[in-house]
Parts: structure tokens; sequence; C-alpha cells
């Protein structure tokens, strides 16, 4: 019963990201999209707490605790008014959980139930090295806009691929980590975000979240 209630908090928190992309890519809505991503990122924790085979609790309090600190300190110093900076800044934090996540994993994979080190297949060691990858990208792809203090939600002068690629990376880190750790709605919301990101930085995704 609590599996599905947890399962049922994961599907609604996975909405909830799909409307912060969608509203974070405008001006005019971006605080809204905010809300969702926070609220939808509390309900993503919570049900993963409500799991029964979690049971390291310190831990996760203390990551908890560790990545609140963090995230404060990195919005306190953003002008309010760029907001793409706050986005660009949850953006490389995620990502950068990504590479923990996958890095834990490749060092002691019998804690995530996945093998013994150093005897883990060529397609699981490559999902977990893709998602790492792709986590870094999102980190360091937030770098130059958390450093220039002068970001625009509208990045539409650079390179169209480069910005897809940076566009998404999150989605593809979680869903690269959710196959290899065997958690569907990881995938199922790592797809959906990547998938929602290439949309919406693409001129007429803009466009069309503008018009809302």
């Amino acid at each position: 019963m609590t599996g599905d209630i947890a399962s049922l908090v994961y599907l609604g928190a996975i909405t909830l990201f799909i409307l912060a992309i969608r509203d974070m890519a405008s001006a005019q809505s971006g605080l809204r999209g905010l809300v969702y991503l926070v609220v939808g990122m509390a309900g993503a924790i919570l049900a993963a707490l409500m799991l029964p085979n979690v049971l390291a609790y310190t831990s996760i309090a203390a990551s908890i605790a560790i990545g609140a600190a963090a995230g404060t300190v990195a919005v306190k110093r953003l002008k309010p008014e760029l907001l793409a900076q706050a986005v660009a800044v949850m953006q490389g934090l995620i990502g950068l959980a990504a590479v923990l996540i996958a890095v834990a994993a490749l060092l002691s994979p019998a804690v995530f139930g996945i093998g013994v080190a150093g005897q883990l297949s060529f397609s699981l060691l490559g999902l977990l090295w893709l998602g790492a990858g792709f986590g870094l990208a999102a980190f360091v792809g937030s770098l130059p806009a958390y450093a220039s203090r002068k970001v625009s939600l509208d990045n539409g002068e650079k390179p169209l691929p480069l910005r897809l690629f940076f566009a998404s990376s999150t989605g593809w880190a979680m869903a690269c980590l959710g196959f290899a750790l065997a958690n569907l709605l990881l995938v199922v919301a790592g797809g959906l975000v990547g998938a929602a990101s290439i949309a919406l930085a693409l001129p007429d995704g803009r466009e069309a979240a503008s018009g809302d």
C-alpha cells in the first residue's frame, strides 16, 4: 500500500516537473515554475522516504541538509531579477547530484543492489558513466550562466545544438541512472524532463510557452 502511494506521489512530482520546465521558459511565469519545481522535488523526496527499502534516514537527512545549504548560498548570490541564473544553478546542482550518485553506484554497487564492485556488466557501466557525463554537462553548462550575472531567459544567442544539449542533459542523466538502478519512475521522469526541455529550448517551444 505504501509503495502504491509513493508511486502516485512520484507521478504527481513528475507532472509538476514538466509544468515547471514549461513555466520557467518564460519570464512572466518563471516564479510559478520555481514553485512547481520546489513542490515537486519535496514530493519526490517524500515518496522516496516512503519506500520500504529506504533505511538510511540519517544519511538522507544529512544529504538534504547539505543540498539545501548549497542551494541557499548559491541562490542568495543571485540578483532577484535574474531568474535564469537561479534556474541554471538548480540545473547544475541536479547535474552534480547525478554525478555523485553515479560515482557512489560505481564504488559501492552492492548498496544499490545492482551487483558487486569490479564485476558490473559493460552495459551497466555504460549507463552509469553516461549518466555521470550528462550530469557533469549540466553542471559545467550552468557555470557560465551563474558567473556572468547577465543571463537572460531567452538564450537564443547560443547555437541551437548546444542549447538543446544543455537544456536536456539533466533529464537524460536522470534517465540513465534510472535504467542503471532499475528505477522505472526515474527513467520516466528523466525522459519526460529531457524531452520537454528540448521542446521548450526550440524557438517554437519558447514562443508557445510565452503565449500561455
